[in-house]
């Protein structure tokens, strides 16, 4: 079974946490991303990049093992994303996202850090 943790938010540069704890029940995930503009529709960012990482501890941030480390914006298609989705191994207690410079339409974006086993 698989567990999503979601962060919601306003295009805006920063950093932005998961807002539980991860299980410590699983030990890999992935990373997904989308915008969206004022209506709710999907839209395509022109310029900017997210950089995804998770925590297996308090105060200690990792990159993920493969996959886009970070991943260019406007890959962040409406329909058929063209990046590579990040790969986690390993526990973690929660995961964290920065926001650099998004451009475009976007107001706002729904990302989620799926984990499995």
């Amino acid at each position: 079974m698989a567990r999503r943790y979601k962060i919601f938010g306003s295009v805006a540069d920063g950093t932005y946490v998961t807002d539980e704890v991860m299980s410590a029940d699983y030990q890999s995930g992935t990373f997904v991303i989308a915008f969206y503009d004022a209506g709710g529709n999907a839209v395509n960012p022109t310029g900017g990049t997210i950089k995804p990482e998770m925590s297996p501890i308090k105060g200690q941030w990792h990159e993920p093992s493969s996959g886009d480390i970070t991943i260019d914006a406007t890959k962040v298609i409406a329909g058929v994303a063209t990046y590579v989705m990040p790969v986690f191994f390993g526990n973690a207690v929660s995961g964290r996202l920065t926001l650099d410079s998004i451009t475009g339409t976007a107001t706002t974006f729904e990302a989620q850090f799926w984990r499995f086993n």
